[in-house]
């Protein structure tokens, strides 16, 4: 689908709606048609986008959606493309991400190639946690395809730390489980070291230090451990 030829003919298959770009800018913008009314999908990167609106350019929303693609980055130029993700994170960091536009945006980046290739090392809802949690915290996507590799990485290792400290419990005794029972432990990740009175919830990005509490999280630029440059967050839980 590389070639312009190719993906306007793919155009010809179905009625594209009136209410939609031109077919000739979704196909400058590198998309081709997936058969379904609307939907279309990047030659490049695989993103695939759709509830078009008419004065929807594909060129800003290829960018804007999946600003990963070296194809859009390259068809903006770098002063288009800086502006059009400064406009995306000002936007994200002024107005709450709701839960369905959330779903929207990470949906959107599960087909990409990168998250094909960590499927290999990764489970699915590992990596679309990790995912979630950036938007969350951050408000931003990955900068890159590694930072995406990396949070997984420090996600999975946070999980086998948690699973393999179950056979490190003490069980405690019959009349011990009688008194607790109504008592259900909790483990604790310990004191976040900036407040020292929430719990860690935050492991930073790329060292991995588990060391901050969400509220804290949000004025971080630098990890207090390490003072590595933060680059995002992965939320864990005991």
């Amino acid at each position: 689908m590389a070639e312009v030829s190719k993906r306007e003919a793919t155009f010809s298959k179905i009625i594209w709606p009136e209410n939609s770009p031109s077919i000739e800018n979704l196909v400058r913008a590198g998309f081709y048609c997936t058969g379904v009314s609307g939907e279309v999908t990047c030659f490049y990167c695989n993103g695939s986008l759709h509830k078009w609106g008419p004065n929807d350019n594909p060129m800003v929303e290829h960018a804007r959606w999946f600003p990963h693609c070296d194809y859009a980055k390259h068809l903006c130029g770098n002063n288009l493309y800086g502006k059009i993700q400064s406009s995306k994170k000002n936007l994200l960091a002024e107005n709450k991400i709701d839960p369905n536009e959330l779903r929207s945006l990470v949906v959107a980046r599960l087909d990409l190639p990168v998250v094909e290739r960590l499927r290999s090392q990764y489970s699915l809802p590992l990596i679309k946690r990790c995912i979630e949690d950036q938007f969350k915290i951050k408000n931003d996507d990955f900068e890159s395809d590694s930072d995406l590799s990396m949070a997984c990485l420090v996600l999975q290792k946070q999980i086998d730390i948690l699973q393999n400290s179950k056979h490190n419990f003490i069980i405690p005794s019959k009349d011990q489980q009688l008194n607790n029972s109504s008592q259900p432990a909790k483990k604790s990740l310990g004191e976040c070291f900036i407040c020292l009175t929430e719990e860690k919830k935050l492991a930073c990005m790329p060292c991995g230090h588990l060391c901050a509490c969400v509220p804290c999280g949000y004025a971080l630029k630098s990890c207090p451990i390490c003072r590595q440059h933060l680059k995002g967050f992965i939320s864990v839980s005991a």
